[in-house]
Protein backbone atom coordinates (compact mmCIF):
# COMPACT_ATOMS: atom_id res chain seq x y z
CA UNK A 1 0.00 0.00 0.00
CA UNK A 2 2.73 2.22 1.32
CA UNK A 3 4.55 1.74 -2.30
CA UNK A 4 1.42 2.48 -4.37
CA UNK A 5 0.42 5.79 -2.90
CA UNK A 6 4.40 6.77 -3.82
CA UNK A 7 3.40 5.95 -7.13
CA UNK A 8 -0.03 7.69 -6.97
CA UNK A 9 1.71 10.92 -5.76
CA UNK A 10 4.57 10.51 -8.46
CA UNK A 11 1.95 9.85 -10.95
CA UNK A 12 0.13 13.20 -9.79
CA UNK A 13 3.14 15.24 -10.10
CA UNK A 14 3.71 14.53 -13.61
CA UNK A 15 0.27 16.44 -14.65
CA UNK A 16 -0.77 19.12 -11.76
CA UNK A 17 1.16 21.75 -9.91
CA UNK A 18 0.57 20.28 -6.36
CA UNK A 19 1.48 22.47 -2.82
CA UNK A 20 1.07 21.06 0.47
CA UNK A 21 -0.43 24.09 2.67
CA UNK A 22 1.87 22.97 6.05
CA UNK A 23 5.26 23.27 3.25
CA UNK A 24 4.70 26.78 2.42
CA UNK A 25 5.52 30.04 4.49
CA UNK A 26 3.41 32.87 5.29
CA UNK A 27 5.14 36.09 3.75
CA UNK A 28 4.16 39.27 5.58
CA UNK A 29 2.60 41.39 2.60
CA UNK A 30 1.60 44.37 5.13
CA UNK A 31 0.46 44.91 8.40
CA UNK A 32 -2.29 42.59 9.72
CA UNK A 33 -1.60 40.92 6.26
CA UNK A 34 0.53 37.66 5.30
CA UNK A 35 -0.05 35.01 2.19
CA UNK A 36 1.18 32.38 0.58
CA UNK A 37 2.33 32.26 -3.14
CA UNK A 38 0.26 28.63 -4.61
CA UNK A 39 0.83 29.16 -8.29
CA UNK A 40 2.10 32.76 -9.97
CA UNK A 41 2.61 36.27 -8.56
CA UNK A 42 -1.30 36.20 -9.24
CA UNK A 43 -2.47 33.55 -7.15
CA UNK A 44 -1.99 33.48 -3.17
CA UNK A 45 -3.82 32.46 -0.16
CA UNK A 46 -4.42 35.26 1.92
CA UNK A 47 -4.97 35.93 5.69
CA UNK A 48 -6.02 38.75 7.15
CA UNK A 49 -6.13 39.60 10.92
CA UNK A 50 -9.65 40.20 12.00
CA UNK A 51 -10.71 44.73 11.85
CA UNK A 52 -7.76 44.91 9.07
CA UNK A 53 -9.37 47.52 6.26
CA UNK A 54 -7.99 48.02 2.69
CA UNK A 55 -7.56 51.60 1.41
CA UNK A 56 -10.34 52.35 -1.45
CA UNK A 57 -8.67 50.84 -4.70
CA UNK A 58 -9.20 50.71 -8.24
CA UNK A 59 -8.31 46.89 -10.45
CA UNK A 60 -6.48 46.82 -13.52
CA UNK A 61 -6.82 43.01 -13.67
CA UNK A 62 -9.68 40.64 -12.71
CA UNK A 63 -9.46 39.74 -8.89
CA UNK A 64 -10.49 36.25 -8.29
CA UNK A 65 -11.72 35.99 -4.06
CA UNK A 66 -12.91 33.10 -2.76
CA UNK A 67 -13.18 33.14 0.98
CA UNK A 68 -12.71 30.34 2.59
CA UNK A 69 -13.50 31.19 6.59
CA UNK A 70 -14.28 34.29 8.10
CA UNK A 71 -15.74 37.54 7.15
CA UNK A 72 -15.29 40.38 4.31
CA UNK A 73 -17.36 43.22 3.76
CA UNK A 74 -17.06 45.08 0.31
CA UNK A 75 -18.80 48.19 -0.32
CA UNK A 76 -21.19 47.20 2.48
CA UNK A 77 -22.04 43.80 1.03
CA UNK A 78 -20.71 40.74 3.43
CA UNK A 79 -19.38 37.95 2.03
CA UNK A 80 -18.90 34.63 3.78
CA UNK A 81 -16.81 30.98 3.64
CA UNK A 82 -17.53 29.49 0.33
CA UNK A 83 -18.83 33.20 -1.31
CA UNK A 84 -16.81 34.25 -4.37
CA UNK A 85 -16.34 38.22 -5.57
CA UNK A 86 -14.25 39.25 -8.52
CA UNK A 87 -13.92 42.55 -9.19
CA UNK A 88 -13.28 43.56 -12.90
CA UNK A 89 -10.51 45.61 -14.15
CA UNK A 90 -11.30 49.17 -14.63
CA UNK A 91 -13.55 48.84 -11.15
CA UNK A 92 -13.19 50.34 -8.08
CA UNK A 93 -13.32 49.17 -4.63
CA UNK A 94 -14.41 51.50 -1.91
CA UNK A 95 -13.58 50.05 1.91
CA UNK A 96 -12.90 46.41 1.96
CA UNK A 97 -12.95 45.24 5.83
CA UNK A 98 -12.90 41.61 8.01
CA UNK A 99 -14.83 42.46 11.42
CA UNK A 100 -13.60 38.65 12.60
CA UNK A 101 -11.05 37.69 10.14
CA UNK A 102 -10.33 36.10 6.44
CA UNK A 103 -8.68 33.40 4.84
CA UNK A 104 -8.75 34.37 0.93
Amino acid sequence: RIEAALDAEARLETYAANLRAAELEWEPRSPGVVRKRLWDDRTWLARIEPGHAFPPHDHDVVEHCLVLAGTMVVDGVRFGPGDYHAPRPGTRHEAFTTPDGLLL
